[in-house]
């Protein structure tokens, strides 16, 4: 890599620094393999003066690639007044890196929350005089994210992803959102209102009719899978700190799918094991087809709640509700679980547990000794 700096001490009435990395690659020494990079054949480019602040950057990723460009012109330095436009351009982006960074972001939104919740604070501070809000309110941007395609796995992958969003006033909003892929139907909007005592979030979003078994054809997977997806979030709050997300909060999160099917699941054929040795008989789960699959999820304020868990089918049946402990307890979930065992119905107590993202599921009967939990 070589990076460049400079400053223009001839013209000090002007006062421009400006920086460029050329071929610039980061790897971790301990597992190196150049196939798997963090960062690879990165160029960019940094100017700043009185007037404008700059940013170019064009690297690699895993699969992804990535062309950034920031324009910042500046109109007043104290306090900071400007106007930023941001845009990435991508031929592919892996969803994976999009939803784990979704991911990352919630859990630490969260955790901090939790943290916050706890500590002292002066109830009477207004938003509005306090640093960050005279930042956001006095600064306007606009911010364009796009790629040709979002790639799933395998030759599996959604089309013409754009999200445009924008800052004015004080109010960030989106503008526009596509994408395309799977006979999906597509949505996604976020409203922040900055400009009051109290900012209000709302996000939203919705997928409908989302085809899991033509994406299960082109993902090159060794277990196959089928049916029909829709699901919609929601989440809102008034917050002016971070523990306000939990304690204004209020979010729900449904999904379902219809007519599906799943089969050569490891996961099933571990939990297939995980009875047989507990001692519960049931036909085999290398294939199992059902009618429907619901999840309800649901956060009011700081109580959260899974409302459904239900699968219904000619062979199977799942349902469950209780109380997510999301303080470092996770859940703790009773399950009624049939399965098909010839012409009988085997019936198993069983106890979710765990990471909300990845629970395990064991024989919850005490007149039974415990063997080891299948986890997701």
């Amino acid at each position: 890599a070589k990076l460049l700096y400079s400053l223009d001490q001839y013209r000090p009435e002007i006062l421009e620094i400006q920086s460029s990395l050329e071929d610039f690659n980061l790897f971790n020494l301990k597992n190196y393999d150049t196939n798997s990079m963090v960062i690879k054949n990165c160029d960019s480019r940094f100017t700043l003066n009185k007037e404008k602040m700059q940013i170019t950057a064009v690297f690699k990723t895993g699969r992804s690639d990535f062309n950034i460009s920031s324009d910042t012109t500046i109109k007043e330095w104290s306090p900071f007044i400007s106007s930023t436009v941001l845009r990435s351009d991508s031929e592919a982006i892996e969803l994976k890196l999009l939803s784990r960074g979704a991911v990352t972001a919630v859990r630490y939104i969260y955790d901090e929350a939790f943290i916050d919740m706890f500590q002292n604070f002066d109830e009477h501070r207004n938003f509005l005089h306090e640093p960050e809000g005279i930042f956001i309110n006095n600064n306007n941007l606009s911010l364009d994210i796009s790629s040709k395609h979002l790639l799933i796995s395998g030759s599996s992958r959604l089309n013409d992803f754009n999200i445009n969003c924008s800052l004015a006033k004080g109010t960030f909003k989106t503008d526009n959102f596509t994408l395309n892929g799977y006979s999906g139907e597509y949505d996604f909007k976020i409203f922040a209102a900055f400009r009051q005592e109290y900012p209000f979030i709302k996000i939203t979003g919705s997928l409908a009719d989302f085809n899991l078994g033509l994406v299960s054809d082109d993902s090159g997977l060794p277990c196959s899978f089928s049916g029909i997806l829709s699901c919609d979030y929601k989440f809102e709050a008034n917050a002016y700190r971070i523990g306000q997300v939990i304690e204004n909060g209020n979010a729900s999160y449904n999904l379902s799918i219809r007519s599906g099917s799943i089969n050569n699941n490891h996961f099933m054929k571990n939990l297939h094991d995980n009875l047989t040795a507990n001692g519960y008989e049931c036909d085999s789960l290398d294939a199992v087809i059902y009618d429907s699959f619901s999840l309800d999820f649901v956060q009011s304020g700081s109580s959260f709640y899974i409302k459904k868990i239900n699968i219904s089918g000619p062979g199977v049946y799942v349902n469950g509700y209780g109380k997510y402990f999301s303080e470092g307890e996770g859940l703790r979930l009773p399950i009624t679980l049939q399965l098909k065992n010839g012409t009988r119905l085997a019936r198993v107590p069983m106890l979710m547990y765990g990471d909300l993202l990845a629970p395990c599921l064991k024989v919850n009967d005490r007149k039974r000794k415990d063997r080891d939990a299948v986890c997701f």
